[in-house]
């Protein structure tokens, strides 16, 4: 009975198989929205860490030059190192074909919307992911 269940399971997209275009029309929507997604978030990432760069860049030479003057017991938490970023996951996503200048390919990029408006005094726009979303056709 177990092997009769799995094979029902196997072959279940055959019971419909009107559904099969769709879903592969779908599941090239999504390839293509995951790899913007995973390009976007990558050049983001880049950039926030070369933020973080230039943070540590000025507490090394706050400690290194200031910190020695100060008593020990005088705000510790000066001497605490800059906070690190990290991301977790395998990027999987950019082994899919590179579907993002595919305008065939419509998918919802408003991921970027609220990213584009941020700017850091000092580092610039963190809108990087442009060279992907700007060859989309968007919706």
């Amino acid at each position: 009975m177990d092997e009769i269940h799995k094979l029902r399971k196997d072959f279940s997209y055959l019971r419909k198989p009107s559904i099969l275009p769709r879903a592969y029309e779908q599941s090239l929507v999504e390839m293509k929205r995951r790899l913007v997604f995973r390009k976007g978030l990558d050049a983001y990432v880049g950039n926030l860490k070369k933020i973080i760069d230039t943070e540590k860049e000025k507490r090394n030479s706050f400690i290194n030059n200031q910190v020695q003057y100060l008593p020990s017991h005088f705000w510790p938490q000066l001497k605490e190192p800059t906070p690190t970023l990290n991301l977790q996951g395998s990027p999987s996503e950019l082994k899919f074909p590179d579907f993002t200048t595919c305008s065939e390919i419509k998918c919802d990029l408003s991921i970027f919307e609220s990213l584009n408006k941020m700017a850091i005094p000092g580092i610039g726009s963190l809108h990087s992911p442009s060279d992907y979303v700007n060859t989309l056709d968007e919706k």
